[in-house]
C-alpha cells in the first residue's frame, strides 16, 4: 500500500500567527492579574496594619498610658498612680482623673468650660488657674507658649503658699482642651510627678 499524503491546508485557514497571538494576549492577562494581586495585596498590608501601629505608637492603653475619647489627649502616669474610678467623679466635669496613691496628687482633662471664654490657649488656661486658686486673671503665672504635636498649646503654672497648679491647653480643630495637675507647695516630689504626667501628654 502506498503512503498516503496528508492534503494541503485549505484556504482561508487561520494564519500560523494566531496561536502565537492568543499565547501572548493569555501571558499580558495573566502578568496583569499578578500585578493587580501584587498590590492589592500590599494595599491590604500597607493600609491597615501600619495606621494600626501608628496609632498605637502614638497613643497606646494599658495600665500606666490612658487616652481621653472626649478631649482627644494622651498620656502616661507613674507606677504608683492610678485612674479615679468614674462613679467617684460624679458631677464633675473631668472626663478622665488621674492621682497619686497618697491622693496628694491629682491630673485631669476636661474640655474648656464654655463660660471662662477664652480667646486662646493661654487665655484659657490663666483663667482656669484663676477659678482654681482663686485668685484675679493677672495674678503673677509662670507661661509657656509653644506647640503640641502641631497644635498651638500654653503651659500656665501658679504656685501659692499652699497649693501649686499647673494647667495645659490646647487648641485642637477650633476647640479647646486642657489638662490640669495640682499638689500641695511643699510636695517636690509630687510636683516632678505632676510634670511628668504633663511632659507625657500627646493627642491621641
Amino acid at each position: 500500500m502506498s503512503q498516503q499524503t496528508p492534503p494541503p491546508a485549505e484556504p482561508g485557514g487561520p494564519p500560523p500567527a494566531a496561536p502565537r497571538r492568543a499565547a501572548r494576549a493569555r501571558i499580558a492577562l495573566i502578568a496583569s492579574l499578578v500585578a493587580v494581586a501584587v498590590l492589592v495585596g500590599a494595599l491590604l498590608w500597607w493600609s491597615p496594619w501600619q495606621s494600626e501601629e501608628s496609632a498605637a505608637a502614638a497613643c497606646p492603653e494599658d495600665a500606666t498610658h490612658f487616652a481621653d475619647q472626649e478631649t482627644g489627649l494622651c498620656f502616661g502616669i507613674p507606677e504608683d498612680w492610678v485612674r479615679v474610678d468614674e462613679a467617684e467623679l460624679g458631677e464633675s466635669d473631668y472626663t478622665l482623673v488621674v492621682e497619686s496613691d497618697s491622693g496628694n496628687a491629682w491630673a485631669g482633662t476636661r474640655p474648656v468650660p464654655q463660660e471662662l471664654s477664652a480667646t486662646d490657649p493661654e487665655d484659657a488656661a490663666r483663667k482656669m488657674i484663676s477659678v482654681l486658686a482663686e485668685v484675679g486673671a493677672d495674678a503673677p503665672m509662670q507661661i509657656d507658649t509653644g506647640s503640641l504635636d502641631g497644635h498651638d498649646s500654653a503651659v500656665v503654672e501658679l504656685k501659692t503658699v499652699a497649693i501649686w497648679y499647673q494647667v495645659i491647653a490646647v487648641e485642637v480643630d477650633g476647640d479647646i482642651v486642657m489638662m490640669l495637675g495640682s499638689t500641695f507647695s511643699g510636695e517636690d516630689g509630687l510636683i516632678e510627678q505632676v510634670e511628668q504626667v504633663h511632659d507625657s501628654l500627646s493627642l491621641a
